[in-house]
């Protein structure tokens, strides 16, 4: 084995058949002061299509797991537009290994494992054929303990709308007459809905770069687990009049100090080839998300869209923005997400610094992606959740 890997009589190397359980009782205890369960940790590895042992990087000391790191498994789609030729536009796909499920057990914490086990991460996305290693935290000192190890910040935007205390405007009646909404319970055994919904998430992004690509097996497994009953998602469509699904969109409301209250639309698409019918489906689908909360929310956080933030602040009820909010400072102290603009129209942007990206088998001065996906080419990440 390499030495690198073998460490004061510890060993790091892939999961094995038949240590799944240890390797779930590992996460369960590291994640228990967190409210995070072992279900939780083996849902996430039973949806995943593309989940496989090796992926799940362990150390080991004797027959005892002490410490791990996951590997998913994705491809992620990279546009690439010529300035001047659009016609050579072309959409390409690269294999990434997210970083996940990091955890080793309170007797061997700060003994230098968690970093042995990354850079064993990166070399088996490496022997896989992976480009590009990207991960997320929420807490700014991990942020900078990744930089140590070659990630570089690709920041999440989102739109902030602080809604006032009334419903919308009239002007979401028109849309209303014509297009209806419904939550999906669940896409397990809705293949048609779900190709159907597949097929507008393809073509919507199909000239953005940073999002991964969905199988069929990663709709009908991984989203649909995301969106089941209590997994907290919520999956709402928007059918027109003659009941055909023109659109969808994926939701939550928020916990704890950050999020608490706040609806978040994590992504939105739909087949209008039109800017007012496509805004007419937002608003017909914003309309019901708000109206499906248990407790109206004062703020609604929209993550990358096609959807333009000053035309939806003209026509959504926005209360005034508190001048006394910290422009520039973290959310949360200790944080990654940073409220960085407010605007008088009621909406402010929000940048999360917590999304790291890291080229794989790259000298660690030129691992940001701009210096190796070439010009023209703009991040664009619909989730932190890794969709």
């Amino acid at each position: 084995p390499n030495l690198r890997n073998m460490v004061e009589g510890l060993q790091i190397r892939g999961l094995r058949e038949g240590e799944e359980a240890k390797w779930l009782d590992l996460l369960g205890e590291a994640f228990a002061d967190k409210g995070v369960t072992r279900d939780f940790f083996q849902r996430h590895a039973e949806a995943d299509p593309h989940w496989c042992r090796e992926s799940v990087r362990v150390c080991c000391e004797g027959e005892m797991l002490v410490s791990t790191v996951r590997v998913y498994l994705r491809k992620m789609r990279v546009y690439q537009r010529k300035v001047v030729d659009d016609a050579s536009s072309a959409v390409v796909e690269i294999d990434v290994g997210a970083i996940g499920d990091v955890a080793t057990v309170k007797s061997h914490r700060r003994r230098g494992i968690a970093a042995l086990l990354l850079h064993n991460a990166h070399e088996y996305m490496e022997s896989v054929g992976c480009d590009l290693a990207v991960l997320h935290t929420s807490v700014s000192k991990l942020a900078a303990y990744y930089a140590t190890h070659g990630y570089v910040p690709v920041p999440i935007k989102s739109v902030v709308i602080h809604l006032a205390p009334k419903s919308a405007k009239a002007a979401h009646a028109a849309a209303s007459q014509v297009l209806t909404t419904e939550v999906v319970p669940t896409l397990v055994g809705a293949p048609d809905l779900t190709a159907t919904i597949a097929e507008i998430h393809r073509r919507g992004i199909e000239s953005l770069t940073g999002c991964f690509a969905r199988t069929t097996e990663y709709w009908g497994q991984w989203i649909a687990d995301a969106t089941r009953p209590g997994a907290g998602y919520t999956i709402r469509v928007v059918r027109d009049a003659r009941a055909n699904c023109v659109g969808y969109g994926l939701s939550r409301v928020g916990a704890g100090p950050v999020y608490g209250g706040v609806l978040q639309i994590t992504e939105f698409f739909c087949s209008a080839q039109h800017d007012e019918d496509r805004q007419a489906c937002f608003l017909c689908y914003l309309d019901a998300e708000i109206a499906g909360c248990e407790v109206r929310p004062q703020r609604v956080r929209i993550l990358p869209s096609t959807i333009d933030a000053t035309w939806l602040a003209s026509v959504v009820g926005v209360a005034p923005v508190e001048s006394a909010n910290l422009i520039g400072a973290p959310v949360q102290e200790g944080g990654t997400l940073v409220c960085s603009e407010q605007n008088a129209d009621g909406t402010s942007l929000w940048t999360d610094e917590g999304q790291m990206f890291r080229a794989v088998g790259r000298p660690t001065a030129d691992t940001h992606p701009g210096t190796w996906f070439g010009d023209g080419i703009s991040f664009t990440f619909f989730s932190a959740d890794s969709f």
